[in-house]
């Protein structure tokens, strides 16, 4: 066949074991996969980045970024996805097993580049599974749990998960479901069919020829017959990283500054949840950015059910609409920065950053005044992206963290102490960093799904170290947030995250969540390792 004319031209081949024959033309691999082979189990993060791996897919049985990959590539050529992989079975059992999936949204991507690794017939150890992880992005697990499951398909030693029972029983659905809500606090639902794929997002529901909107450059709506259309009808530029360093927009009052015992400032973030916003409406069918995870709270606030409802009466039927990547950075909520200096008696000033657009910013500050008396909290002001005051332990989490670490500096902590933190909501941890990496004990109460808390634990720990560390965005002098890939927002990589171990204190008393009390601790105990540095993050920033 010439398949050099791909107009004229038909692309054959074989599809999870069925023989498929598209029409030539310029588009990706996964645009084909999803809008006209049904292949809604390859999921799109950022297309057409090819950064966060969520649309990974096997070509010959080596991994493949299916939204950078043309389809005529692939002519002649076998494509295995997540539900046609050799070792779907076993490893979907694995990651079960060890709670290596929560939303889901990453994890078939995850599956066929671990039966990648496996096909290149290469010896395999934890640095190599690392290594290969580092094509991906998953912000919920920490990581440590989707190594488990990895050594575990490849028959490495995976001791360092206490399964706490059996290892070839499964956490019951529901126990799954009742943790992973507590810890959420967002339903989700976690099994079989979420770990290969198959559970449907808001964007899996309009791959068929239904009113589909995007934003162009100009944040114009264009709308298509699905999102591959639509996006070929709108003028849209691919993010990129920037050269521009951290800001740190909120200044404290020049007095008093002799008086601080500790002081700290934040930069801008990236919540980093790999589902863009999406929502498909269809009568009284409403299905959100929300379905199967909370998104860190970055999602809360996200204006695109609405876009999807005025879309659908515009057409008097069903509709969808979905943000790209830099749709996300750009209109999605952050963080708010703050400025923080206490003294040796834990009062002190606050100063919460609020640009245009922001929300819940007063709400918040109020909330804290209430909590922390001795605090002066007060309201700066800024430009800069859109702010949320319900993102996970917003300001919270700054606040614990300073007055956890000026107690430890006062009573002489030293590298290898433990740190320990009530969560908010009711559980306790006690954390500490050790030869073998981070180590956490958390006081959970019952468990109800030890695999599903232990994952939490290791997220949050995860999300602590990554905040505290290496995360940041760069904003331009009218406020407008420059670094728009996955790349760009200093997410802390498997390879970048040391070795993070739970042991789960067995309470027999009611369920209570820990998630926070771990992410709080986690931030404390890497600012202390890290010699107190007044600027998150301690490690750098954008060159």
């Amino acid at each position: 066949m010439d398949t050099k004319d791909q107009d004229s031209s038909r692309i054959n081949f074989l599809l999870d074991g069925e023989a498929v024959s598209l029409p030539g033309g310029s588009r990706s691999l996964l645009d084909a996969l999803r809008y006209e082979c049904g292949k809604t189990n390859v999921k799109d993060g950022c297309s057409p980045q090819g950064q966060c791996g969520c649309c990974t897919v096997l070509i010959d049985g080596q991994a493949r970024v299916a939204c950078v990959t043309a389809l005529s590539r692939v002519n002649g050529k076998t494509v295995t996805t997540s539900v046609g992989l050799e070792g779907r079975d076993q490893l979907a059992d694995a990651f079960l097993r060890h709670g290596a999936s929560q939303c889901g949204f990453c994890t078939p991507g995850i599956l066929a580049r671990l039966e990648g690794l496996k096909n290149a017939n290469r010896e395999v150890d934890e640095t190599a599974i690392r290594r290969a992880l580092g094509a991906h992005l998953c912000k919920c697990t920490g990581w440590q749990s989707i190594v488990n499951a990895a050594k575990e398909y490849f028959g490495l030693d995976a001791t360092s998960t206490d399964f706490g029972a059996d290892k070839e029983e499964f956490p019951k659905s529901g126990t799954v479901t009742a943790r992973a809500t507590l810890e959420g606090p967002r339903k989700q639902v976690i099994n079989h069919e979420t770990v290969l794929g198959r559970f449907h997002f808001a964007s899996d529901y309009f791959i068929n020829e239904i009113p589909v909107g995007v934003f162009d450059d100009d944040g114009a709506v264009v709308v298509g017959e699905n999102v591959a259309d639509a996006r070929r009808c709108a003028v849209q530029t691919s993010g990129r990283n920037s050269t521009i360093g951290y800001t740190y927009p909120v200044s404290l009052p020049a007095s008093d500054t002799q008086e601080w015992a500790i002081t700290l400032r934040t930069t801008f973030v990236e919540p980093g949840y790999l589902e863009p916003d999406a929502a498909f409406v269809n009568g009284e069918t409403v299905i959100g950015p929300l379905e199967n995870g909370g998104a860190f709270g970055g999602k809360r606030e996200s204006t695109v059910i609405a876009a999807a409802n005025e879309l659908a009466e515009k057409n008097g039927g069903a509709a969808g609409f979905v943000w790209r990547r830099e749709d996300v950075v750009e209109r999605g909520h952050k963080r708010p920065p703050i400025a923080l200096a206490l003294r040796d008696d834990e009062s002190g000033i606050v100063c919460i950053a609020k640009t245009p657009h922001s929300v819940g910013i007063e709400e918040l500050a109020a909330a804290m005044r209430t909590r922390f008396p001795a605090l002066d909290f007060q309201i700066q002001e800024v430009s800069g992206p859109p702010l949320s005051g319900s993102l996970r332990a917003g300001v919270l989490l700054e606040v614990m963290a300073a007055r956890a670490a000026l107690r430890a500096k006062n009573n002489g902590w030293k590298s290898g102490d433990e740190i320990e933190i009530e969560d908010p909501r009711g559980g306790r941890v006690r954390v500490r960093q050790s030869e073998e990496g981070l180590v956490a004990h958390v006081y959970a109460g019952r468990p109800l799904s030890e695999p599903t808390l232990r994952s939490y634990s290791f997220g949050a720990l995860h999300q602590g170290l990554s905040l505290v560390r290496s995360e940041g965005i760069g904003i331009d002098e009218t406020g407008r947030v420059v670094d728009r890939t996955i790349r760009s927002f200093g997410i802390a990589s498997a390879s970048q995250t040391p070795p993070l171990h739970v042991v789960i204190e067995e309470q027999d008393s009611d369920p209570v969540p820990v998630s926070d009390a771990l992410f709080i601790a986690s931030a404390t105990l890497c600012w202390l390792e890290d010699g107190l540095v007044e600027k998150w993050p301690t490690r750098g920033a954008n060159p």
